[in-house]
C-alpha cells in the first residue's frame, strides 16, 4: 500500500474556455470568439495548400465568420489565376 500513487481529485468546474473546429467558446459569458491571429501564426511556409488549410480549419455552420472565410478564398482564387505557389 506504500507503494501505491496517491489519488487527485479535479474538481467539477466548467472550463473558462472551449476551443473547438477553430471557434472559442466561453460557457460562463456565453460568448463565441474567433481569433484569425492564432490561425495564421504557423511556421508552415506561406503557400497556397497552407492558405486553403487554414482556411478551411474554421467550422462556421452559422456564417458569422463568412467575411473571413471568403477573403480567404478570394486570396486563394486569385493565387491560382495568377499562377503563383
Amino acid at each position: 500500500l506504500v507503494d501505491r500513487p496517491t489519488e487527485e481529485t479535479l474538481e467539477n468546474k466548467p472550463s473558462r474556455l472551449c476551443k473547438m473546429l477553430g471557434v472559442s467558446w466561453n460557457p460562463q459569458e456565453e460568448e463565441l470568439t474567433f481569433r484569425p491571429s492564432e490561425l495564421v501564426a504557423s511556421r508552415d511556409p506561406e503557400t497556397k495548400r497552407a492558405l486553403l488549410r487554414t482556411a478551411a480549419s474554421v467550422f462556421d455552420p452559422l456564417g458569422a465568420l463568412t467575411p473571413f472565410t471568403v477573403r480567404a478564398k478570394q486570396m486563394f482564387q486569385s493565387l491560382w489565376q495568377t499562377g503563383l505557389s
